[in-house]
């Protein structure tokens, strides 16, 4: 039997690939989550764990429980950061965690809420309230919608790479989109709209200032690429 490389495989399998979409025409279509049913021996497991300790240990590690004092959990606690900016609180040259920290909770609801719908969980999803009325209270800060922990708690002058801003350290495009989605998914698994209204109104904040001239911003990225190469 003839020995293939690795490289000879993946040319085999390509090749075989573009045989077959000239021979077959396979539509893919989305399926809504809530007309699925997991229950093979495989992944019905997994899924219970992920929705039963992975995300409860996820939270638990952004409220930096993962440190057994308790003056050291406060020091790594992210949901702080929105905390302080509810208080009204801005430039005070400190944030609790990276800068996509915000993006990460946000991805974490969104995870969690797609996990409720294969299996409902109130006591979790309690604790997701929690963290929206949190979110929610620190967007109320500004009128215009704006919310990224990071960059309001490091320096607000420097909102979308303003002003010698870093725009691609801050991710304040990264974190929008994770917030959007988050608001999107934790609506449609618990018709709930708090996050999907500071979602919107974050939204069309972001519709005022981007796009074709008379606007502020054009291409946010392109513009910060330009600025830092």
């Amino acid at each position: 039997m003839n020995k293939f490389t690795f490289t000879q495989l993946v040319a085999i399998f390509l090749f075989g690939c573009v045989l077959s979409k000239k021979d077959v025409q396979t539509n893919i279509m989305a399926v809504d989550l809530k007309q699925v049913v997991v229950n093979d021996p495989f992944w019905s497991p997994k899924l219970q764990q992920w929705t039963t300790i992975t995300v409860n240990d996820v939270f638990d590690k952004f409220e930096g429980k993962f440190h057994h004092d308790e003056q050291e959990q406060q020091r790594h606690n992210a949901f702080l950061n929105f905390d302080v900016i509810a208080e009204g609180k801005k430039n005070t040259g400190h944030h609790i965690g990276l800068p996509w920290f915000d993006g990460l909770i946000y991805e974490t609801i969104r995870g969690a809420a797609d996990l409720l719908i294969l299996y409902p969980d109130k006591q979790l999803e309690a604790r997701i309230d929690g963290y929206i009325d949190r979110i929610y209270a620190a967007q109320q800060v500004d009128n215009d919608g704006y919310i990224n922990t990071y960059t309001d708690l490091i320096n607000t002058n420097h909102r979308w790479g303003d002003n010698g801003g870093f725009l691609r350290f801050q991710h304040d495009v990264y974190n929008a989109g994770m917030l959007i989605e988050a608001g999107v998914h934790y609506y449609q698994t618990t018709g709930k709209t708090k996050l999907l209204e500071v979602a919107t109104k974050f939204a069309n904040h972001m519709c005022e200032l981007m796009g074709t001239h008379p606007k502020e911003i054009s291409y946010p990225i392109i513009q910060d690429l330009k600025k830092h190469y």
